[in-house]
């Protein structure tokens, strides 16, 4: 490899070069891992071994924990890990970074390594629009020919960057907020839109989560957010209160998307109008003091106000029992998600650059209003992203890969789901996510 490079031959022949060398023995692996495992598909009782990962992104972490808690054999895999993470965090990491052309090549033959384990050790297949393991090979579709080889099963759960075609976004906001932070891939957006047309062909199954209605065209089930977490990690440690400074939390990474100078505006008119309050910046930190943060000091979360939908930290924000504010202006775009799924029983408070200063003065002036979403939140959390709503999900799905459910479609049907039924619906003091402002 570093002699390729030295001569300064194209990186995709490199990649094309290095995928032919290592497809043969990864493909007699997944063959014989196959015939290992003949009939596992058709087995009475689920049987399945589990692989979560490919690209760093802690959900899959997470995902993997909670089925290994439940019973589960499921590891989690990466090509590596970001610095608010540790390594802990993971099964198995591809390690040393690539830092140089011969440590790059360290980690690129770690990571075949671990597609090589993972191939023998696991059934099903869950990662991002990014690829598995071989995503730095950049050669998805040797990747799925491997699955397909191993009998293996794949269910593809993209997270954001991986998967958004700029072009098909229906929300023009989004695009240029997108393009803010994340300018590479304006300029990327053939091959992204070639990946991600191809896992949407041949996945065997497809949960792009809030970001379907954007130019998708499949989605297997319908909801907001399949992400969890634990929920004894994210524990108010004392009832919600209203006393002394208002301490707005924010995290301030991609900018662009989460509209931070809208807020940084909006808390600058509140204090000149003399309210009492204090916009906590929480910006490359552990997980574990932002934990400390969000379940002792915050008042509120403001998690973003441009991109659509919301991520990990609004679930965080209402598992720790305090009110949360994200984007859910579009209502076109989350009409689906109210309709036939969960997403009406969520009290987060939906807010704008343009509306966020009277947001956030509403829910100063009403702290028992406050209060109340931050009780809502937590039991939103426990019902919908809980270990065992993520358990509930994850069964069902394998239940679809073998044919023992024929559609996941009305999983979260609020008339007709039994696990939405299983407990009290959520009813928050809001329209279509909205506070009263006038």
């Amino acid at each position: 490899m570093k002699q390729l490079l030295q001569m300064r031959v194209p990186i995709r022949v490199v990649q094309a070069l290095l995928s032919a060398f290592f497809f043969v023995p990864l493909a007699l692996v997944a063959l014989i891992s196959r015939f290992s495992r003949v009939g596992w598909q058709s087995s009475p009782t689920l049987s399945f071994r589990l692989a979560f990962g490919g690209a760093p992104i802690i959900n899959f972490a997470h995902w993997a924990r909670i089925m290994q808690d439940a019973g589960w054999e499921a590891r989690s895999y990466a090509t590596g890990f970001f610095s608010i993470h540790s390594r802990n965090d993971w099964d198995f990491v591809a390690s040393p970074a690539p830092e140089s052309p011969l440590s790059a090549a360290r980690w690129l033959i770690s990571c075949v390594y671990l597609m090589a384990q993972a191939l023998w050790r696991a059934d099903v297949f869950f990662f991002s629009g990014e690829g598995f393991l071989l995503s730095p090979l950049q050669q998805i579709k040797l990747e799925l020919a491997l699955f397909k080889i191993g009998g293996k099963k794949v269910v593809v759960l993209p997270y954001g960057r991986d998967a958004y075609v700029y072009r098909r976004i229906r929300n023009p906001s989004n695009v240029h907020c997108l393009q803010t932070h994340y300018a590479a891939s304006s300029r990327n957006q053939r091959a992204i839109s070639s990946r991600i047309d191809y896992y949407v062909q041949h996945a065997d199954c497809f949960i792009p989560g809030s970001m379907g209605p954007d130019g998708f065209g499949r989605w297997d089930a319908l909801l907001a957010s399949h992400l969890c977490i634990n929920l004894d990690l994210w524990q108010r440690l004392k009832p919600w209160t209203f006393d002394g400074p208002f301490k707005i939390v924010h995290s301030p990474n991609h900018r662009g998307v989460k509209g931070t100078e809208f807020l940084i505006d909006a808390v600058k008119q509140l204090e000149s109008e003399g309210y009492n309050i204090e916009l906590l910046m929480l910006e490359g930190l552990k997980n574990e003091e932002v934990r400390r943060v969000l379940t002792s000091e915050a008042s509120i979360l403001v998690e973003l106000l441009i991109g659509p939908g919301h991520g990990l930290s609004a679930i965080e924000g209402m598992a720790s029992g305090i009110p949360v504010i994200s984007n859910l202006e579009d209502d076109d775009h989350f009409l689906p998600f109210r309709r036939w799924s969960f997403f009406s029983e969520c009290p987060i408070v939906s807010a704008s650059p343009e509306n966020i200063y009277a947001t956030l003065k509403k829910l100063i002036e009403n702290p028992q209003l406050c209060a109340t979403l931050g009780a809502q939140g937590r039991e939103y959390v426990i019902k919908y992203h809980s270990p065992e709503a993520c358990k509930y999900l994850f069964e069902s799905v394998l239940e679809f890969l073998t044919g023992r459910k024929a559609s996941l479609l009305d999983l979260y049907h609020p008339l007709t789901s039994d696990y939405v039924k299983r407990s009290p619906r959520i009813v928050p003091p809001l329209e279509k996510n909205r506070l009263k402002l006038n």
